[in-house]
């Protein structure tokens, strides 16, 4: 018996045969169809898909065949392996390199053999598609091409299976990253919970004792501004506390209006008039514009202050220049809505910014301090959340012949908007948005990336 040759490239091909990670793996259809084909087109009994590992031949499929694996030093494949094309012996038991081979000489008493061998695209032949019989014969032109072309149909599989294998491994991986991600954001968000329910309390003292100490006639000048900065730094951190606890609720759908009848003339004009005094330190005019069919809608008071009052922060840092005037505006827009504009006078916002201001943390102009850009990316990615969560929606735009406009289109009435959704229809430059009648007012969702409706 000759004992088959080791390769010369053994350790790159047995390297290539692990990386498939195939051996003693479970039967597979798609193997055992093809041995089966094998067996019926070359009319023998026993067919093999045979991988020939260090010190085995290890059958991926079998036919007719009660074995799973045989040593290597008494296998045919062993031999076919160091060829490029079949390797076929007649009658093993003439042969004088297999006559005395156990695999002839006792069970399962081959006599033909043929091996096609499973070649990769670097040219590694990991082991054979073989087919065998007990007694002796020769394969015709047709069975060759076909055992050939079967042989390259097994080594596609193998190829399959490990692309398979190897996506099942990433989109577990991106699954575990996912829940990593998940568990992280809770954890942040947790943490900034229980900072803003800390801060609170304190911040709730500063203010009204600012304006305790404001209201003594003891001061001198810089005692009084010193005062008056401590007052206005409280009142905007307290806003990014809320904001940022509001955020909070409505990115985990808790933010949700309590509803009750507005004035929105009444609180245009208390709105103005809190930020007065400040407006006027940085040389800026407030006005009010309200042109209404109906002056109130059912909306959340405190929401909709906390709206209004970051628009015309917002407006009043960024947007309006000293000597500008900012205009709060309401008006009847379509059937069973309303328009509620902060508009200024400035630069504008670029239009490759006006969806992103809105996202959490927007910084919108390297430039700014950091401390501003903060302050503005809380406040805007608030006022979509809250306006989100009583069915309206958000968007700037410029405004002719200068300055920004930040629109807020909201319903008259949770009610209306559900009635009314059908029949609206809203056009941004890059789609066409109708809410459907049937789906339930919006109380809060997450801030979506979409581009903002443009005015009617």
């Amino acid at each position: 018996m000759r004992i088959p040759l080791v390769p010369e490239n053994e350790q790159e091909r047995l390297k290539a045969l692990q990386s498939y990670d195939i051996l003693d793996s479970v039967p597979e259809t798609a193997f055992d169809d093809i041995v089966r084909l094998a067996s019926d087109i070359c009319e023998v009994p026993i067919a093999l898909v045979s991988l020939v590992d260090k010190e085995r031949q290890w059958f991926k499929s079998a036919v007719g065949l009660r074995a799973s694996e045989t040593p290597r030093d008494v296998s045919f494949c062993g031999h076919a392996i160091l060829h490029d094309e079949i390797f076929a012996v007649r009658d093993a038991s003439q042969d004088e390199r297999f006559a005395d081979n156990p695999l002839v000489t006792a069970y399962p008493g081959v006599r033909f053999y043929a091996g096609a061998p499973l070649r990769t695209a670097k040219g590694l032949k990991l082991g054979t598609l073989c087919v065998i019989d007990t007694v002796p014969r020769v394969l015709t032109p047709f069975q060759q091409r076909a055992l050939r072309t079967l042989s390259d149909q097994v080594v596609a599989q193998i190829e399959l299976r490990l692309r398979i294998r190897e996506l099942g491994k990433r989109e577990s991986e991106a699954r575990s990253q996912r829940d990593a991600l998940v568990r992280l954001q809770r954890q942040k968000d947790e943490l900034a919970s229980l900072v803003v329910h800390d801060l609170k309390n304190p911040l709730a003292a500063i203010v009204p004792n600012a304006e305790y100490v404001l209201e003594s006639a003891n001061l001198s000048d810089d005692e009084r501004e010193a005062v008056q900065d401590i007052q206005t730094s409280a009142h905007t951190i307290h806003g990014m506390v809320m904001n940022l606890l509001d955020i909070s609720r409505g990115e985990e759908g808790e933010l949700t209006p309590s509803w009750a009848t507005i004035s929105l003339r009444a609180l245009l004009e208390e709105v103005r008039h809190a930020a007065t005094a400040a407006a006027r330190m940085r040389g800026q005019a407030i006005a009010v514009v309200v042109s209404l069919a109906n002056d109130t809608v059912r909306a959340d008071p405190d929401l909709l202050r906390r709206i209004l009052e970051n628009l015309l922060d917002n407006a009043m840092k960024y947007g309006c220049p000293a000597g500008g005037t900012i205009e709060l505006e309401a008006k009847s827009s379509t059937d069973g809505f309303v328009d509620v504009s902060v508009c200024d006078d400035g630069a504008g916002v670029p239009e490759a910014f006006r969806e992103k201001i809105f996202e959490r943390y927007a910084q919108l102009d390297p430039g700014v301090a950091a401390f501003a850009r903060t302050s503005r990316g809380l406040g805007l990615s608030f006022c979509r959340l809250a306006v989100e969560a009583h069915g309206g929606r958000i968007w700037v735009e410029n405004r002719v012949p200068v300055g920004s406009a930040f629109r807020v289109r909201l319903p008259v009435s949770p009610e209306w908007g559900r009635q009314a959704s059908e029949a609206i229809e809203v056009t941004s430059p890059s789609r066409t948005l109708r809410p459907r009648a049937s789906d339930p007012p919006r109380r809060s969702i997450r801030p979506s990336m979409s581009a903002p409706p443009s005015t009617p």
